[in-house]
């Protein structure tokens, strides 16, 4: 409880720096595609799950490009394993709040291409019973992607890799592959 209370006061805190300064702001919705892992499992294989959530970017003002985008997000992570001949899938839902510094270069009328890197912190919100049993539900990891805007539209490509061990696996950590489509307001 003490875990989700923070996270809460860091997305009020991150919420209220965007909302103070709206005149470079725009608020967005994106969803997506997941292939997660986990890490140091030498027989875990990718698992596919989704991603939905909201996105503010905002960008500093004369900055030629330089901004930053937070969200918050629902995301299905997990991974497939097979044991004495038998596939088994092993689940995770999460609530995280991704914050990504980012640089827009412009590439031509009304199109970006944007490189972004930064942290994402999320909450265990439930999943397959082996895969919380014991493990930590708050999970932090680094994030970096590659992002095309077009007018409104964004899409993007990015790599999350937890830092978080789940400990019910030993070293293992959260890996994600996520493909995601977003637009801006």
């Amino acid at each position: 409880m003490k875990k989700l209370k923070t996270l809460l006061v860091v997305c009020l805190l991150s919420l209220g720096f965007v909302a103070a300064s709206a005149q470079n702001l725009n608020w967005g919705v994106k969803a997506g595609l997941n292939v997660s892992s986990l890490t140091s499992l030498d027989d875990a294989k990718f698992k596919p799950g989704f991603n939905v959530g909201v996105l503010g970017q905002y960008m500093f003002a004369g900055s030629e490009g330089f901004g930053v985008e937070a969200g918050l997000q629902y995301s299905m992570l997990g991974f497939k394993y097979e044991m004495f001949g038998e596939s088994e899938t092993l689940n995770a839902s999460y609530l995280q709040l991704p914050i990504q510094a980012l640089y827009k270069i412009n590439a031509g009328p009304g199109l970006s291409l944007y490189p972004s890197a930064g942290i994402y912190l999320g909450y265990g919100l439930g999943g397959t019973h082996d895969y919380f049993d014991g493990a930590e539900e708050f999970d932090f990891g680094v994030k970096i992607g590659f992002n095309v805007q077009f007018e409104k539209i964004i899409i993007g490509l990015a790599y999350e890799q937890g830092l978080t061990d789940v400990p019910e696996y030993g070293d293992g950590k959260n890996s994600n592959i996520a493909l995601s489509v977003g637009y801006l307001f």
